[in-house]
């Protein structure tokens, strides 16, 4: 149902005289500018109600790449990296960055394919399977433990470094003397918590990178 609903709001963008002919163009029955006047969100979804998963995320990344809304561009990126046969690494998890910010494109919605073809050494990508329960702090120190810090001998040691690199990107632009600012305050009183509770808790993450109107790729 959100996906049809985020296909529909993509669409509204289209003057209604034009919706029927650019809903043909994608496949989807023909109708007239009457109907389209009447309400363009009913217009699009009577015609994909009956549409399957996979119907709806290969129309979606079609509709996307045309008429960008990145609610809709946010669900192909989580359904499509669970869809059936899709094998592309998770690597919307990009984060943490202590230098300037990265530059990313998306080559391909519906598998998830997201390029940084600028900046990519000042960031963190996080590329593992997210499970339904979401991420834990434990699981973050497990990557960083296998990627970055495999000779930190305990995970102790990895939660360290971790967040030691985690803190280089916050507070961004304060003097290192300087009073911790509100990113910081938040991180450490989270940090506090983990000491309480454990690396079961889930995981904060800092200055993650949501959302961007992606640079064209050239081909």
């Amino acid at each position: 149902m959100q996906l049809r609903d985020a296909i529909a709001e993509a669409l509204y963008a289209v003057k209604s005289y034009d919706l029927p002919e650019v809903c043909r163009a994608f496949g989807l029955a023909d109708g007239d500018v009457d109907e389209a006047h009447a309400s363009k969100r009913s217009y699009v979804r009577s015609r994909i109600q009956d549409y399957s998963k996979d119907q709806l995320l290969e129309l979606g990344s079609r509709v996307v790449e045309e008429h960008y809304l990145p609610e809709l561009w946010g669900l192909l990126q989580v359904l499509g990296a669970r869809r059936s046969g899709v094998r592309t690494p998770f690597r919307n998890l990009i984060f943490a960055s202590d230098g300037p910010k990265p530059e990313l494109v998306l080559a391909d919605a519906v598998s998830n394919t997201i390029e940084i073809v600028k900046n990519e050494d000042f960031c963190l990508v996080f590329d593992r399977p997210l499970g339904e329960a979401g991420l834990t702090w434990a699981e973050v120190v497990a990557w960083w433990a296998e990627t970055h810090a495999p000779a930190a001998g305990s995970e102790r040691a990895a939660a360290n470094q971790l967040h030691a690199r985690l803190l280089r990107s916050l507070d961004a632009g304060r003097p290192a003397s300087a009073e911790p600012g509100p990113e910081r305050q938040m991180f450490l009183a989270y940090t506090e918590l983990l000491k309480q509770h454990g690396f079961q808790l889930p995981a904060l993450i800092p200055q993650v990178y949501l959302h961007y109107d992606p640079y064209r790729a050239c081909f």
